[in-house]
This record gives structure tokens, sequence and C-alpha cells, in this order.
């Protein structure tokens, strides 16, 4: 009779066939935490508020290595004054990115943008 202390286990860094979405959950994870990171500099940066030490350095590394993310940019419906900070890439309710910028579904009013450069 076989226990689970018995079973031989797999080799420290060895993904299975049956590990792989998981593999791939962590990797969206992973992307959405450091999204977040820098959304979070960006407003800070706009609304010139301090900054805790090299916040904007990690932010600024964090777009180096993933180019792909672009700048993140502030969007602002001026009807009904919703704010995000949103990437080229995103759509977050009420905002829905067109080919011109970003509209605000609630109110059927293009919203201004920034891109927040660091």
């Amino acid at each position: 009779m076989a226990t689970f202390l018995s079973v031989r286990p797999r080799p420290e860094g060895a993904w299975t066939a049956r590990d792989a979405p998981r593999k791939q959950l962590i990797q969206v994870s992973e992307d959405i935490v450091t999204r977040q990171v820098v959304r979070i500099t960006a407003g800070k940066v706009l609304r010139s508020d301090d900054l805790i030490g090299d916040e904007r350095e990690v932010a600024t590394a964090i777009l180096r290595a993933n180019p792909a993310f672009g700048n993140p940019h502030v969007v602002r419906c001026d009807w009904c004054h919703e704010t995000r900070t949103l990437f080229r890439d995103e759509n977050e309710t009420p905002f829905k990115l067109t080919a011109h910028g970003w509209l605000c579904e609630s109110c059927n009013v293009k919203a201004a943008s920034q891109e927040v450069k660091f």
C-alpha cells in the first residue's frame, strides 16, 4: 500500500503538463501586479505627491523591462469626472479604448487622457 510519504518528490523547479495552467496564471498575475505598481506611481507623479524612496526608479525599471506595456495614461471624463490610470491596451469601466483614445461609456463622451512619462 502506497502512502503520501512513499511518493518520490519531483526535482525542484520541474513542471508537469498539469502545472501549465498554474504557470500561466502566475505569469498573468505578475503582469497585473507590475502594472499596478506603475499605475500607482504614475498617479503620484502626476499629483506631485511625495514618492517613497526609489519608487519612481522602480516604476521606470519595470517599464524598461516590459516595453510592451508602454507609458500609462491618466484618463478623465470631463462630464462625470471619473478618473483612471490605464495602459494603452486596457479597458476599465466606464472607459472603453477606441481608435482615437478612450470613450466614457456611461456618458458617451470622449475622455481626455494624459500620458505619464517617467
